[in-house]
């Protein structure tokens, strides 16, 4: 007991000090862990305060919310919609109404600009999208204008081909380009860019009307067809005629017909002289059928070169959409699809001056009429009707065996 006698007097002198200091003193020692508690009882939900139910091992604190505030969009940007609309809907109108198009103010310069390519001043415009480029409609237009004005035509093919999008910007470009190429003399280029416009067009459901007018395009291209076409020289030897020089070219894989190589030699007779050196074209002809716009295209390779408005079968009748293969070439055919059957010239008679069947499917097939006021719908019995003179100029171009794709 001795020895523990100084402790108690230590203890009982230290509770009598504390009992007679002065709170805010006191308190001072222990502030931050009384804020602390305090903090963390107001933060805390009703269940976690001190002496709450145990949130148990798996609970974990939720981890804080940051909002981020989106920058604004850049300048490039923001008329992105609105831009592209009237882009869109100056790139659809026919050009003959192309005047009386009324164009959004703030849009109305930078497409007055862009036409100038059309006008033959693509060298300005080049030279001013250097200096600034327009941010009108939007960034997929701001950079096919940035690679025509720093490479020009080879720029600007390389940039739409690698564009994965076939929008607004990528249409009028693509016309541009082939605008562009023909005036340069740059028909490799130009023809398969027609090609792409064209198929992209109908499958953006642009007017029919719109579509006939590339037929300027094609026709400039089946005029140069010797500058641009795969071709190789064939020197004419004793017994020769153009078809024996198809059926030899046939048997090499080349599909040719005598017409096909008139036109490409620039001849109006069949005539061949001994020793003479003809042109032979070696990229085959095909067609491609636009059933929803009432267009038939004659390619050569993958360039349209003639874009004819046909006629394709009324509802109920529809000319089926597929691949086909023409077989039998007939002139002034009888019409079998009447019962009896008539005869070329009978008052009855449907089928025009020429027949071209399909080998799939011999009771379809493209054939002539007299009536233009009967092209450029859908009102025949399924088959493909055509212009007689066009059905007749097509008769000596494409061969037997020339591949056909009718799309919906």
């Amino acid at each position: 007991m001795k020895k523990l006698l100084p402790l108690f007097l230590v203890l009982a002198v230290a509770a009598i000090a504390w009992k007679f200091w002065p709170e805010d003193e006191r308190m001072q020692g222990d502030g931050l862990e009384a804020a602390s508690h305090a903090v963390q009882t107001r933060l805390s939900p009703p269940g976690d305060a001190p002496g709450g139910p145990d949130p148990g091992p798996e609970a974990e604190p939720e981890a804080p919310v940051v909002v981020e505030t989106p920058s604004p969009p850049s300048a490039s940007e923001a008329p992105t919609t609105s831009g592209l609309r009237e882009l869109d809907r100056w790139h659809r109108a026919p050009r003959r109404l192309e005047s009386d198009l009324s164009v959004a103010p703030e849009f109305e310069e930078a497409l007055d600009a862009f036409s100038t390519i059309w006008a033959g001043e693509a060298g300005a415009y080049a030279a001013r999208l250097r200096i600034e480029l327009p941010s009108a409609f939007g960034r997929e237009f701001e950079g096919f204008a940035a690679a025509f004005a720093g490479e020009g035509v080879p720029g600007l093919e390389r940039s739409l081909g690698a564009s994965g999008a076939r929008g607004p910007a990528w249409m009028a470009w693509t016309e541009a380009l082939v605008e562009e190429a023909l005036r340069r003399g740059l028909e490799r280029t130009a023809g398969p860019a027609l090609g792409r416009l064209l198929e992209a067009m109908d499958a953006d459901d642009y007017p029919r009307a719109r579509l006939l007018e590339l037929q300027s395009y094609a026709a400039t291209l089946r005029a140069r067809v010797r500058d641009w076409l795969p071709q190789e020289d064939y020197k004419v030897v004793s017994g020769d005629s153009l078809d024996l020089i198809g059926t030899k070219y046939r048997k090499k894989g080349h599909m040719l017909r005598f017409g096909w190589m008139m036109e490409f030699n620039s001849r109006s007779s069949d005539r061949i002289r001994l020793d003479e050196t003809l042109r032979i074209p070696l990229a085959p002809l095909h067609l491609l059928g636009l059933r929803s716009h009432c267009v038939l295209a004659l390619y050569a390779g993958g360039t349209p070169i003639h874009l004819y408005e046909v006629s394709y079968g009324k509802p109920g009748f529809e000319t089926p959409a597929g691949s086909f293969t023409l077989k039998e070439f007939l002139k002034e055919p009888v019409d079998y699809g009447l019962n009896p059957p008539v005869p070329y010239g009978h008052p009855k008679h449907r089928l025009g001056t020429r027949w071209i069947s399909f080998l799939e499917d011999e009771s379809y097939g493209i054939h002539g009429n007299n009536n233009r006021d009967q092209v450029g719908s859908h009102e025949s019995a399924g088959c493909v009707r055509m212009i007689n003179a066009e059905v007749e100029e097509l008769f000596e171009l494409v061969p037997r065996g020339a591949k056909v794709e009718i799309r919906p």
